[in-house]
């Protein structure tokens, strides 16, 4: 089982129960770190080279931003690297393309690197003392030269949060004679060399700048975003310093726009698709961490939940590749096992019984997405589903809540078989039912297969 790469919370209490699945959203979930696992690349992600990393809702993109981050800084403990939040905007760019829309882009990044750097003092203002004299003057040009605002009323705005010496520290930089380390036009490349190079000099091994949190983006349209990225991603140079990389966590309606970015195509960037990160062995650990957490337990297996070996399987199939789509549907066994706990004093596995009644009671629901042809079953998307079977299936779906008879499905399935000869679904009626209806129960037995949570326990298509 996978480790949490980062340090745990010593003050959250234990047990929780069955808070520990109440919103499954990792920013609501401050003891999260006691019980993360770590996607299986994560070493990879949380190295020095720069990486894009795709995931849809529930995917874990959230959980794993605040994994980066405390990997690097850990609560409590000085950080190793500068971390930088850029708060990615694209009103700022509005009207501007290629190399103009790029420079406004990283002169947004550089005023975040400022504030990022000035937080760190406010935290640690004895670093600048062991920093010599020509890294506090790269520093000093630094922050005068890329804050985006005037640098007093930033200050203040960080009052309340400093203590008297930080403050006078910062006043100091705020009103420090500035030496011209760089011309007036230096590249970004070189102005992120001597930065790293200052920064260095206060223990700092880089900076990590982490782009997150683009879905309002979204609401106009990916296509604009990925614009943006895609020409900010396609500047090779800003990719090539070896302690300045970008961690950008990124909705999957961006992948295939941003495939084409010159950093990924020539390898500058690595990219991540968190759908391929979670295999069941891995969601499986996720769930029995937090069954673990949530019972106060060293170690808790499904088993330990669940007498019915079917248990992983059932997870599997409701909730896909999602860690919150497993979890979720976790939940009702762990309702269920508490519930049982209390009532007779002591805590054993769900009866095989009590186990088809909850898939029964908390079936996943299906979703047949005709516009974009897509069949979801609880969080799982269906694939390869054959055209015969995917007939059935939309006919099924628009005719939900009644008795569909076998008839009607006979000619649906012989006209998605047989479109050209038989435009005319009527025209299918001199075929018989004996002699197609071995066809129509292979037909139905594999879109049962495919959809079914549990193809032997029919709870989505049911023969009356």
């Amino acid at each position: 089982m996978n480790h949490s790469p980062f340090p745990a919370e010593e003050n959250t209490p234990r047990p929780i129960g069955l808070s520990a699945f109440d919103s499954l959203r990792a920013e609501d979930e401050p003891w999260l770190a006691e019980c993360y696992v770590p996607p299986p690349d994560f070493t990879l992600m949380a190295g020095w080279r720069s990486v894009l990393i795709f995931g849809g809702v529930g995917s874990g993109r959230t959980a794993l931003r605040l994994a980066l981050e405390r990997h690097r800084c850990p609560p409590g403990q000085k950080p190793s690297l500068l971390l930088v939040r850029w708060p990615m905007s694209l009103v700022a760019t509005t009207g501007l393309t290629g190399t103009a829309l790029v420079e406004e882009q990283m002169r947004h990044v550089l005023d975040a690197v400022v504030r990022a750097i000035l937080q760190h003092l406010l935290r640690y203002p004895a670093d600048w003392g062991q920093a010599p004299a020509w890294a506090q003057d790269t520093l000093i040009w630094f922050v005068h030269r890329h804050l985006r605002g005037d640098v007093g009323h930033h200050l203040a705005s960080l009052e309340a949060e400093a203590d008297a010496e930080a403050m006078a520290l910062l006043r100091s930089i705020a009103t420090a004679s500035v030496h011209e380390v760089l011309y007036p036009d230096a590249p970004p490349p070189l102005i992120v060399a001597e930065l790293t190079r200052a920064l260095e000099k206060l223990g700092l091994e880089g900076i990590w700048v982490l782009v997150a949190g683009l879905e309002p983006w979204l609401a106009a349209g990916p296509q604009r975003l990925a614009v943006t990225l895609h020409a900010f991603l396609s500047t090779l140079a800003l990719f090539e310093h070896p302690r300045f990389a970008y961690k950008m966590l990124l909705p999957d309606d961006l992948e295939s726009l941003l495939r084409s970015a010159g950093s990924v195509v020539r390898q500058r960037a690595d990219v991540y698709l968190l759908r391929q990160q979670w295999d069941a062995l891995t969601l499986q650990a996720i769930v029995e961490r937090r069954l673990a957490f949530a019972l106060g337990e060293p170690g808790f297996s499904l088993a330990d939940l669940c007498e019915d070996p079917g248990l992983p399987n059932w997870l599997a199939r409701c909730g896909g590749t999602s860690p919150r789509g497993w979890l979720q549907f976790a939940r009702h066994f762990l309702a269920a096992y508490l519930a049982e706990a209390q009532a007779t004093g002591k805590r054993q596995p769900l009866s095989k019984k009590k186990y088809r009644d909850i898939q029964r009671r908390h079936a996943p629901r299906l979703y047949f997405d005709e516009v974009n042809d897509k069949v979801i079953v609880g969080w799982r998307e269906i694939q390869d589903l054959p055209p015969g079977p995917k007939a059935l299936l939309r006919h099924l779906y628009r005719h939900r809540g009644r008795v569909c008879q076998w008839g009607e499905l006979h000619r649906v399935y012989l006209k998605a078989l047989y479109p050209r000869l038989y435009s005319d679904v009527e025209a299918a009626s001199e075929f018989t039912r004996a002699e197609y209806a071995g066809m129509l129960d292979t037909a139905l037995w594999r879109l049962r297969q495919a959809i079914e949570p549990d193809p032997e326990q029919r709870i989505l298509v049911v023969t009356v």
